[in-house]
């Protein structure tokens, strides 16, 4: 792992998410993916080198039954978007982006993908850095469906990229909507749930909240447990049926 990656600011509320759950870019708009899809992110043409291009020998492997991965490596910015591992996967030996592999690529139904995009850009000459990663940041959420990319934001009204968290749950998306009621933070939050078959989005109002972090991990990503769908921030719990019925 390198300096880039060793920023601590995340540890706390990922902590905090782990033991809630034990106790209870890439593309724009819509279009056919492409090679430039993942150079425009992780630039070949950059002094920065992927592990592959280093000399590590990587062995493709299939990340799902339709993606295969062909290449992975550290990224960081030394800022609040800390860092993480991308993954530059294809599909029938094309390329098709790169992403964020904690997150992945989940799966929403046969042919269809949620995934968070990579970005990356020159880095910093007064900076050392390992040969194995890049100098960026996790981007836009993406849905990929038999070979077209949606950006998640065009389909979910009131998702912030940074801060909402999605999840896919019983084939359909979970995230947490922020609107903004002020300009010093103040924010109005809702559990939001989008149907991609129908491409409708449905939502609970939750609580009011002032956003005072850069922390990308202020909101847990929804889960599942026992049919109950939780929304968890802090000592807040927010319980919902598997067909989203609120149980307050």
């Amino acid at each position: 792992m390198t300096k880039l990656l060793i920023t601590m600011f995340k540890f706390n509320k990922i902590l905090y998410c782990l033991t809630s759950i034990v106790l209870l870019w890439g593309c724009s708009g819509e279009r056919k993916s492409s090679v430039a899809d993942s150079t425009n992110i992780v630039s070949q043409d950059s002094s920065t080198k992927t592990p592959a291009q280093a000399g590590a020998a990587l062995v493709p492997y299939k990340l799902n039954e339709d993606y295969t991965v062909i290449d992975t490596g550290a990224y960081g910015d030394d800022g609040p978007m800390a860092g993480g591992t991308y993954a530059i996967i294809t599909k029938n030996k094309i390329l098709v982006d790169t992403i964020d592999l904690s997150f992945g690529m989940k799966k929403i139904k046969d042919g269809a993908y949620l995934y968070q995009t990579v970005k990356s850009w020159p880095p910093d000459p007064e900076i050392d850095q390992d040969k194995n990663s890049i100098w960026g940041s996790t981007a836009e959420y993406c849905i990929i469906e038999n070979g077209r990319k949606t950006l998640l934001e065009k389909l979910a009204p009131n998702l912030d990229n940074y801060f909402s968290s999605p999840n896919v749950i019983g084939n359909k998306i979970y995230y947490w909507q922020l609107a903004k009621v002020d300009t010093v933070g103040g924010l109005k939050l809702s559990a939001g749930q989008l149907d991609l078959t129908d491409r409708k989005t449905t939502n609970h109002y939750l609580f009011d909240d002032i956003l005072e972090t850069d922390d990308a991990g202020y909101f847990c990503a929804p889960y599942a447990k026992n049919d109950t769908i939780f929304f968890v921030q802090d000592n807040k719990i927010k319980k919902f049926s598997k067909d989203f019925k609120p149980y307050f």
